[in-house]
């Protein structure tokens, strides 16, 4: 009996000792970033006036005073213009993708979700939905899965929110036909600490 009773008491210290390591939360963001490749026919021309929403959560957990390992899921909306001359003109395509980024998280003034921190780690996509400007899928005109790395920085403000300044670099191809396309960006985050907002 003693013994079960140990083992409940340590079971509940354990528990509460990951729970006040971990905080969740909401993301809202946008991204921005530039295709490269060795295609003769086809070229992106970029998605200026065409703002990518980002939007989804994150779980943080604390390794140490500095140390913890963020992991955002995002889903994105974004719209990508093409110049296909000379075989057939404009390409407008909407998609649709989910990144995954687990991130390893540094706070700089040694005191865990308060102030600057860094962030670094691997950044992976999954196409779910493309379509044209009629409204005919696409979806082998990408990859279906690409990897990046991703190197940026964030800071904590009013207890409850952080903003982040993401870059990020492609390590596979982009687009399904072209061997050597990849993608270089940024991401812009806007974060809320619904851990904090709720248990305050």
């Amino acid at each position: 009996m003693k013994k079960l009773i140990l083992l409940v008491a340590i079971l509940a210290y354990s528990t509460t000792i990951t729970a006040q390591n971990l905080t969740y939360g909401a993301t809202l963001g946008t991204s921005f970033y530039d295709i490269d490749g060795d295609a003769r026919n086809i070229s992106n021309s970029g998605e200026l006036g065409k703002i990518p929403i980002n939007f989804g959560g994150f779980i943080n957990y604390q390794l140490s005073d500095s140390y913890g390992i963020k992991t955002t899921v995002l889903f994105s909306l974004a719209e990508e213009d093409y110049d296909t001359r000379p075989i057939g003109g404009k390409l407008s395509v909407k998609k649709t993708l989910i990144n995954l980024t687990p991130h390893f998280k540094f706070d700089t003034n040694g005191e865990y979700n308060k102030g600057f921190y860094l962030l670094a780690g691997p950044r992976l996509s999954f196409v779910i939905n493309t379509e044209n400007q009629d409204g005919i899928n696409l979806d082998n005109f990408y990859k279906s899965t690409t990897f990046g790395v991703q190197f940026g920085f964030g800071t904590d403000f009013l207890q409850h929110f952080s903003i982040e300044l993401i870059g990020d670099y492609g390590l596979t191809d982009y687009l399904d036909f072209d061997d050597s396309s990849n993608t270089a960006g940024a991401y812009f985050n806007f974060n809320v600490n619904l851990d904090s907002l709720l248990n305050k």
